[in-house]
């Protein structure tokens, strides 16, 4: 899945540390030190959205200043809790 969209380990890494928030925009996660950079940051949040881990839940509203909200789609919550039966030993690791 990761290979097949482009999905670097690092994205992955933001994807479990996000795992456990319900909503967050651009701006929470530089608040809390997840990336150094905005445009870093914007680098992952678009390959996690082409790769339909993360989506937009609420969009931006540009005239008022509000940034977009965004949330971990089915597909990525599937993604992390197999990542967490992998490391734990209740499942294979893919033999691909």
């Amino acid at each position: 899945l990761a290979a097949q969209k482009r999905v670097r380990p690092s994205d992955i890494e933001l994807l479990l540390h996000i795992y456990d928030i319900s909503f967050f925009s651009i701006e929470d996660l530089l608040d809390c030190g997840v990336v150094s950079t905005s445009q870093t940051l914007k680098q992952h949040i678009q390959r996690l959205k082409t790769a339909e881990l993360i989506k937009i839940f609420e969009p931006p509203k540009r005239r008022m200043g509000i940034p977009g909200t965004y949330c971990i789609a089915q597909k990525g919550k599937f993604l992390v809790t197999r990542l967490y039966r992998i490391l734990a030993g209740e499942e294979a690791w893919p033999s691909e």
